[in-house]
């Protein structure tokens, strides 16, 4: 897999987490 697409998958899923909580 492109490393860039895993740095921006983590992001997101940082992301979405923090809009959760």
């Amino acid at each position: 897999m492109d490393e860039t697409y895993i740095k921006i998958k983590g992001i997101w899923c940082y992301y979405i987490e923090l809009l959760i909580n």
